[in-house]
């Protein structure tokens, strides 16, 4: 994939406009592979105008994984920046499915640098814009917002309740990733019947294998817990 990706920005090299999904691809490759280098220079577009010129939800997903990509490096500052940025630009053109991969990314960078009112917002004027409507991979990523703000605010407030909470939120947003066309050998994935990709749902299968479930399991464990799925939380 990375290959045909690179061969194809060579191929349009005179018409950068056509290779942007191809360099958003290619980076969100090298950001699962660890090539945290690789990844920034892809997903910026390296050699072209820039993500500025890019359509809006090519820039939500970019922006997402350069959000993902911050965080990693504890670039806390920096992810929030960039999320209130991109998620203005979304905001501003209401449409919101196309927030998908850009959602749960922002909200995680907003509430680990202490703007958690903001993050409250930001998931009430997405599941207001949603509204229900048909665009599965945009409602995962609302069910994966709503279990970040759990999992931040449940010290805090709720405790050991508030954890049981978000692990339950965190469980179906990654069963409703699970069910979207394109990934593979789950029941209503790509395996069980035909689909194309409408308001992200394609995309959103780079955020199945590496979203919610993944997350949680790494930042919520007990040694002396009691199992919940794939999942420990510390017994009271």
């Amino acid at each position: 994939m990375a290959k045909r990706c690179e061969d194809f920005v060579a191929t349009t090299a005179d018409m950068p406009g056509i290779a942007s999904d191809a360099y958003i691809v290619r980076g969100l490759l090298a950001l699962a592979q660890g090539d945290w280098g690789e990844a920034a220079s892809w997903l910026s577009q390296r050699g072209t105008s820039g993500t500025e010129s890019l359509p809006v939800p090519l820039a939500a997903t970019a922006a997402g994984a350069l959000i993902r990509l911050a965080l990693a490096r504890q670039e806390l500052e920096a992810a929030a920046e960039q999320a209130r940025a991109a998620w203005a630009v979304v905001a501003g053109k209401g449409v919101w499915s196309w927030a998908a991969e850009l959602a749960p990314w922002a909200v995680e960078a907003l509430t680990r640098a202490g703007e958690s009112a903001t993050a409250h917002a930001m998931v009430q004027d997405f599941a207001r814009g949603l509204d229900r409507g048909d665009a599965p991979a945009a409602m995962a990523a609302l069910t994966w917002s709503r279990a970040v703000l759990a999992e931040t605010g449940a010290p805090a407030r709720e405790g050991r309740d508030g954890l049981l909470r978000a692990a339950e939120l965190y469980r179906e947003a990654a069963a409703a990733y699970a069910r979207l066309p394109g990934v593979l050998g789950v029941p209503g994935g790509a395996g069980a019947q035909q689909a194309g990709p409408a308001e992200g749902e394609g995309a959103g299968t780079e955020a199945a294998q590496h979203g919610p479930s993944a997350g949680w399991g790494r930042r919520v464990r007990g040694k002396d817990g009691r199992g919940h799925g794939h999942l420990r939380v510390k017994a009271s």
